[in-house]
């Protein structure tokens, strides 16, 4: 990813990439991270994945496209 200014941010192809900004509580960070397990196959915990990715595609899937 190449960032050029504070407005322009360009992927290594070139195209313009979605960007997300996530926003989270204490306790839910802590939720996602105690279903964290490093090494272990899957890594996360299926549920509380859910819960934060799906309001992240959900967002995404609502972007006015020009």
């Amino acid at each position: 990813m190449v960032v050029t200014d504070c407005y322009t941010v360009l992927d290594d192809d070139g195209s313009a990439p979605v960007l997300v900004s996530l926003r989270m509580t204490q306790a839910e960070a802590d939720d996602l991270v105690a279903a964290y397990r490093p090494g272990q196959t899957p890594e996360m915990l299926a549920d509380p994945a859910r819960v934060v990715a799906v309001p992240v595609a959900a967002a995404v899937a609502e972007l006015v496209r020009p």
